[in-house]
This record gives structure tokens, sequence and C-alpha cells, in this order.
């Protein structure tokens, strides 16, 4: 396998000489020590205690221990499922060694590694995503950070993406509830500001298309949802796609991270606002005791990111705020049969948005 290499923040894709090596460059700032060069072949790995699915190659791979790849020893420590939709993809926590000797000068460092297991190239794709984020910020152009490429290795389909300091904001204690949204506001805005380009572009009407497919038996009842999307003019700007309190971690000193960028796209702005401020009423709902801190931090997030753009808040965003309370509540049916949660979500949505 040959050594990773590239300055930091570089990601370089290159034809690999042999089946699974990685053709996207590990980030330097994700190594510890030095270059990022893998030993020799590994032993294979238990993966029984993981879901089996044969959709996804990287699964196989990590069994046998990389094949003749021989990814680095730290991907191959203990694993954690962190997510799995069958058929599509599965998210992979590889558990960090913490001062063992063998952490020293391998690429994944002291933190843990998540490994993203795809059935088809969305891997790459995600890879030159962080790449160019990771660019932006280290000049200053966005105000948040991105995980660090470990590698991408495309025969398996699994990229590998190392840990950053931080807690999901939606965990914080209250005291630093309120500072954290706000810097969640301000990085938002950055983005949206920054003239990125994810490569896609996501429509109105697919956004209402989810909404729809989310009302189930209450559709008429939330049938002026469509409608006010539908509605909306403006210029497209990068977006996240899945901007929620769990994506975007609070690092004191260190600022906001945003994590898991696999649905980035061009589109309304308000889709990214609409959602975060949806899933804080989410966390109002599930933890009464804390819902007026959440309440709170969701009007200084939407302050914050407002101010930094410089504008007022749309007339279309309780709009969007809704349809997301809306989605949730249809998540909240089909995964957990959570009737209560469910009508409590879209009460809450007939409040923000009345017909």
């Amino acid at each position: 396998m040959e050594p990773w290499s590239g300055s930091p923040g570089e990601f370089r894709v290159r034809a690999g000489r042999r089946t699974g090596d990685p053709v996207v460059a590990a980030d330097a700032g994700a190594v510890a020590g030095g270059s990022a060069v893998a030993g020799g072949a590994r032993s294979a790995v238990d993966v029984s205690h993981l879901p089996a699915d044969p959709a996804l190659p990287g699964l196989a791979w990590i069994a046998t221990g990389g094949g003749g790849a021989a990814p680095p020893a730290c991907l191959l420590r203990r694993l954690e499922l962190v997510k799995h939709r069958p058929g599509r993809r599965m998210v992979l926590r590889a558990v960090a060694p913490g001062a063992h000797p063998e952490a020293a000068g391998r690429p994944c460092g002291e933190r843990d590694v998540f490994l993203k297991l795809y059935h088809n190239a969305r891997g790459e794709r995600l890879a030159q995503r962080h790449g160019e984020l990771r660019r932006m910020s280290a000049r200053g152009a966005v105000a948040f950070r991105v995980p660090p490429v470990v590698g991408f290795w495309p025969a398996a389909r699994t990229l590998a993406l190392g840990g950053v300091p931080g807690e999901p904001i939606a965990a914080l204690p209250e005291a630093d509830l309120a500072r954290a949204a706000e810097a969640a506001g301000e990085a938002l805005a950055s983005l949206h500001e920054s003239g990125w380009q994810p490569g896609r572009a996501w429509s109105l009407e697919e956004e209402v298309g989810v909404l729809v497919r989310s009302m189930g038996e209450g559709a008429a009842a939330f049938s002026h949802l469509p409608r006010a999307l539908r509605g909306v003019e403006g210029s497209p700007v990068p977006l996240h796609r899945d901007f929620h309190p769990g994506q975007v971690l609070w690092g004191g000193p260190h600022g906001v991270a945003i994590l898991d960028w696999d649905d980035a796209a061009s589109g309304a702005a308000a889709i990214d606002v609409g959602n975060f401020v949806a899933h804080l009423e989410l966390e109002a709902l599930r933890h009464a005791e804390r819902a007026e801190s959440y309440r709170l931090s969701s009007r200084l997030f939407a302050t914050a990111y407002f101010r930094a753009r410089g504008t007022h808040p749309w007339a279309e965003l309780p709009a969007f705020i809704a349809s997301t309370l809306v989605r949730l509540a249809g998540i909240a049916l089909e995964r957990r049969g959570d009737e209560r949660e469910a009508e409590a979500l879209r009460g809450r949505a007939r409040e923000v948005h009345p017909d």
C-alpha cells in the first residue's frame, strides 16, 4: 500500500495501483506524528456483532482485515455501530485506543475514527467535499471546522473520517447552550454566504416531495404547507441539508464543527435554518425541564444567523419550520411508533404556521 501524502487540507484523487489502495490523499491534519503509512498485512476483524448487509462491500473488506490493502491498524480496532440504512450505508465508530503505544505515529491519532460504508461511489464525492470545506475553513472563508479525511478505498466503497473535538449542541449543559446556538447561527450564515458549490441542486419541489411523503394520514391538515414552500423565491445558496443540533459540535475555544455532509446541495437557505429551529423544538418537547432553554437557544440561533447575513427573518421561514416538524412527526411514527411525540410535533407545526 502506498504512503498517503499531501499538504494539510489537500485531497488528491489518483488511480490506485492495487485494488483497495486509497485514492483520496489523507488530510495531513488527521495524521499524528508524520506521514500516514500503513504497516503490513492485518489479521481478520470480527464483525459478527454488526448487521449483515451484502450491498456494502466495506463489511467484507473490514472482516478480512482489508485484504491486500493493509489499512491502518487504527481502523481495525474495536468497532461500534452508529447508524445503518440497510442496502445503502452504514456508519461505524473505530474507538480510539487512548494512550496505547500502537496509536503513536498512526494516521488516526488519539481520536475516534468514523468509517462510512456505502453501496455506491458516494464516499469519494464526500471526501472531495471535506477537502474543499477544510481549505475554506483554513483561510477563514467559513466559520466552522469539518472532520479530516483519513482515507477512501474505492473498491471497498469505504471512507474514513477523523474525529473532531466538541459535543453535539443538543447534548450541551444549559450554561453552554446559548453561546453554542449563536455560534451555530454564525457558522451556517458563513456557509450560505461562502459561494461554495456542492455539486448538485436541491429544488423546492424535491423538498415538497419529502414533506408530502411524511404527512401520512394528517395530509389534509397540512395541505397549505406544500403551497407555501413552492411559493418561495430567491437565489440558491450552499446547503448542508441535514443541519440540526446533533450534527453541530461545540468545542468551546475550538468553535463549531459541522458533521455529515452527505446531503449537501444548493437550494433555499430556509431549508437549513428551519431544520435547525425545528430540531431544537423537538428537544424542547422531549425535555420539558429544559424547554425554555432550547427555545431561547432557537431564538438566539436565528438572531445570530440573520445578523451575520445582514438581513431580516424571511416571511417564509415559519413554513419551513412547520414542514420539518411535520416530517419529524412522520419519523416518530414510522421508526418508533411514537404517536404521542408525533401528535405533539404536529400540534407545534400548526402553531408555527396556521392554515
